[in-house]
């Protein structure tokens, strides 16, 4: 029989927004993924802004969220009801809900399907326990992006084993790599022509910690005059700070804002180096899409992703207490875990950070060896390989 002549299965990925934000560029790629196999519906409570592609239908709920406690409520209690309705009307076989809202919206309307809600950062599984311990109760499965993540839930929630999977994060290397060839705008060139640069890529959000990065760049700078931090990436509660923070630099010309590009992979590539801070992951897309297109990382040690990621087959060492070069970058301790904009404020953390920097900037033969190292290793992770797992998963 061919593929044509058979009923294909209908999914339905179900998010807040398609504004920005990493949980949002994963939900666009698990679309394209799935539509080979199955029909696919994404579901959006605000179609306001839409900034990531998708494949399949695209579906406005127009449920955009509430202010005040009453309304919240009650605009989630009308989100559920949507998604049950919208199950039953289109038969959906399997949902998928990415990011807080939509994961309980999904627990809480009973819809008749096979339900995944997804649990993307570490800090989120402790906060919201008792949505994930509802959820298992009430006919859903956890989604994990980290095995750090599924063993913690494992320990919370003694006997949801059967309930609890990880599929890592699909990362389209070839399609990264394609990207990074093409030019940068010339408002950028002189930038990279002229720098050692330094790439961050997210959301500015306190779990990210960009103060911390501007603290170790202010350090890093002493001792590698040419080096250059660039920014990518909009919105967040702290974006504002940040900003303000690197005005008040010594070094403010050697540090870029290049707010939200669709294609990082051009911006990346061209990198030395790429940076990430944060004091908690879920599973970090953008240090394996870095590796991809062969920039080594240096990132915190945080929990969780980031050790999965850079050291394959050995992820659950001890967090490390100082810089540790791995097997596809390079770990550091944890910086802070609150904002704090104070330049003078500088501990042995931010050292270590600025030394693993400056390890990378000027040990060429380092930096090639895990260039290497990372694209093989983003290669393991990348889309054709993680496809089976999802194909299975959405299969039952």
């Amino acid at each position: 029989m061919q593929r044509s002549e058979l009923k294909m299965k209908n999914v339905a990925i179900i998010l807040q927004d398609l504004r920005s934000g990493g949980s949002e560029r994963f939900a666009s790629r698990l679309s394209h993924l799935l539509s080979e196999k199955f029909n696919v519906y994404v579901l959006v409570f605000d179609a306001s802004e839409k900034r990531f592609d998708c494949a399949g239908e695209f579906v406005d709920l127009k449920l955009p969220a509430g202010k005040g406690t009453v309304q919240r409520a009650v605009i989630m209690l009308k989100r559920a009801a949507a998604i049950k309705k919208f199950v039953k009307e289109h038969d959906i076989c399997t949902a998928y809900s990415f990011t807080h809202a939509p994961n309980e919206a999904l627990a809480l309307s009973g819809a008749k399907c096979v339900k995944y809600i997804s649990c993307r950062d570490y800090v989120r599984l402790i906060k919201s326990s008792k949505l994930y311990s509802f959820a298992l109760r009430h006919g859903c499965n956890v989604l994990f992006n980290a095995l750090e993540m599924q063993k913690k839930c494992e320990e919370m929630f003694p006997g949801n084993e059967d309930k609890l999977f990880t599929a890592y994060n699909i990362i389209d290397c070839e399609k990264a790599r394609e990207d990074a060839k093409e030019e940068l705008d010339e408002e950028y060139k002189e930038f990279y022509d002229t720098h050692r640069v330094i790439a961050f890529s997210s959301r500015f959000v306190d779990q990210k910690c960009q103060w911390d990065m501007l603290k170790s760049f202010e350090l890093l700078k002493k001792d590698i005059p040419d080096a250059g931090l660039i920014f990518l990436g909009c919105r967040g509660e702290y974006e504002n700070a940040v900003r303000e923070m690197a005005k008040k630099s010594e070094y403010s010309g050697d540090i870029v804002f290049a707010g939200f590009q669709k294609n990082v992979f051009k911006f990346v590539s061209r990198a030395d180096v790429f940076a990430m801070t944060s004091y908690y992951e879920g599973f970090p897309n953008v240090i394996v899409e870095a590796l991809a297109v062969g920039t080594p990382a240096v990132s915190t040690d945080c929990t969780s992703g980031p050790a999965e990621v850079l050291t394959p087959g050995r992820p659950f060492l001890p967090h490390c207490d100082k810089m540790t070069e791995v097997d596809c970058g390079i770990l550091c301790p944890v910086m802070s875990e609150s904002p704090d904009f104070d330049y003078g404020k500088i501990n042995d953390a931010h050292r270590e950070y600025a030394k693993a920097l400056k390890t990378l900037l000027t040990d060429g033969e380092l930096r090639a060896r895990l260039s290497e190292n990372g694209k093989k290793r983003a290669d393991e992770l990348s889309a054709e390989n993680m496809k089976q797992v999802y194909f299975d998963l959405t299969d039952n």
